[in-house]
C-alpha cells in the first residue's frame, strides 16, 4: 500500500443558487505524472449505482471527458500550479427554503464516484478503504442533526460497501473513535 497523494472535492452555489460548480483538486505524488478520473454521476440521495457522465448532458463537463462504458466515463485531470492537477464543472441547480427556513441549494446530479489511474492506464488507485471515491453534493435524505459528519460517513461505508460484516462495521467504528480520540485528545463527546 503506497500512499498516491490527496483529493478534494468542493460543491457549491454560484449565481444564486442557479449553478452549483464542482472544483476537484488532486496533490498526487510525483511518480504517478499526468492522472483521471475513471468516473460515473450519482443520481438519488443514497443511491451508489453509476451513470455515465457523459449522458448527463445539462452538466458542462470540461474538455476531454470520454465515454468509457454505459455507467463510467474517462476525465482526464488538467496541470495545475504547484503540482496539482484538477478538473473543474458546473451544473444547473434549484435553490429552496427547508422547513427550518435554511436556503438549499440541490444541483441537478447527486454526486459522483471515482477511482483514478494514470495516464497509461498501468495503475489505478483507490481510497485507503479499497471502495470507491464518493462525494455526494445533494443534502436531501441526510441527517441534520448533532454529529452529521459522523452519520454521514457511516452511511456512505454502508451503501457504499458490497459487502458489510459486522467485523467491518466494526473495524471502521474503532477508526471512527481513533480519529475522534487524536482530534479530540480525550476530550469527552
Amino acid at each position: 500500500e503506497r500512499d498516491c497523494g490527496a483529493i478534494d472535492v468542493v460543491c457549491y452555489s454560484a449565481e444564486g443558487g442557479t449553478v452549483a460548480k464542482v472544483e476537484i483538486r488532486a496533490w498526487l505524488h510525483p511518480r504517478l505524472g499526468a492522472c483521471s478520473l475513471h468516473l460515473g454521476v450519482l443520481q438519488g440521495g443514497r443511491k451508489s449505482e453509476w451513470t455515465c457522465p457523459a449522458d448527463a448532458k445539462s452538466v458542462t463537463w470540461p474538455e476531454g471527458l470520454e465515454k468509457v462504458d454505459a455507467k463510467a466515463a474517462s476525465l482526464p485531470l488538467q496541470a495545475l500550479p504547484e503540482h496539482l492537477q484538477g478538473a473543474d464543472f458546473s451544473m444547473p441547480a434549484k435553490a429552496s427554503k427547508s422547513n427550518d427556513g435554511e436556503t438549499v441549494v440541490e444541483p441537478c446530479i447527486a454526486g459522483i464516484s471515482f477511482v483514478m489511474k494514470n495516464s497509461t492506464g498501468t495503475e489505478w488507485f483507490k481510497p485507503r478503504s479499497g471502495g470507491d471515491a464518493t462525494c455526494r453534493f445533494s443534502s436531501f435524505g441526510r441527517w441534520k442533526g448533532e454529529w452529521a459528519q459522523v452519520a454521514e460517513r457511516i452511511v456512505d461505508q454502508e451503501v457504499s460497501s458490497s459487502q458489510m460484516s459486522l467485523r467491518k462495521r466494526y473495524e471502521n467504528c474503532l477508526e471512527l473513535v481513533d480519529e475522534w480520540e487524536k482530534q479530540s485528545q480525550g476530550m469527552t463527546m
